[in-house]
């Protein structure tokens, strides 16, 4: 009995491990103006916000938005409402090199994703 147990636990855990990930029906995705995210020191950088819902892009929904470098004060922090589910954040340059990091949280019928 407890080798079968132990048979059962070990097979639990294994398949635990392939499970998919839950889809959320409200999906925020920031992503770089062009296909790299490396730019040199000075070069300017856009990000693109788009918020949807079942596939769909949410429109009257508030995003709240920061870019700075990683681990630092954002240079920026703004909100606004989306029209059509996405906006392009103004171009952002770094003097030095690092990491310029883009955070977006979108509020949508008193719920925050």
């Amino acid at each position: 009995m407890l080798k079968l147990k132990a048979i059962f636990s070990f097979l639990l855990l294994a398949f635990a491990g392939f499970a998919q990930p839950v889809e959320q029906a409200v999906k925020v995705v920031v992503t770089p103006d062009a296909e790299s995210w490396q730019r040199r020191a000075g070069e300017p950088m856009t990000f693109r916000i788009e918020a949807t819902r079942n596939g769909a892009p949410m429109r009257d929904a508030t995003v709240i938005w920061q870019v700075g470098p990683e681990r630092m004060s954002p240079m920026r922090l703004d909100s606004l409402t989306l029209k059509d589910g996405r906006f392009t954040t103004p171009p952002f340059r770094m003097g030095q090199p690092g990491f310029l990091r883009c955070i977006a949280t979108v509020r949508h019928e008193g719920r925050t994703y």
